[in-house]
């Protein structure tokens, strides 16, 4: 996808909200959709639209902490260490 045309997708869904148009002006300032950006950013789209996906519902939420905790140890997960919980 060229920066052009994820301009105008990022445009498109956010065109009618205020907020919208002010993070795509940011992200424009900050140049996060620079060609190189943008060519990354279609590849990790079209590798995570080529995912399978699985999801476990827990509503009782000491035991979702506790499963949430549970799988970053049980798979390893590099992305998921808590600083921000």
């Amino acid at each position: 996808m060229q920066v052009q045309e994820l301009k105008q997708t990022l445009f498109s869904h956010v065109q009618n909200t205020e907020i919208g148009v002010r993070i795509v002006k940011l992200l424009l300032a900050e140049g996060i959709l620079r060609p190189d950006y943008a060519d990354a950013f279609s590849k990790a789209k079209a590798r995570i639209r080529n995912m399978d996906y699985r999801f476990v519902e827990e509503n009782y939420q000491m035991r979702q902490a506790l499963l949430e905790a549970y799988v970053c140890i049980a798979l390893e997960t590099p992305y998921n260490d808590f600083n921000t919980h």
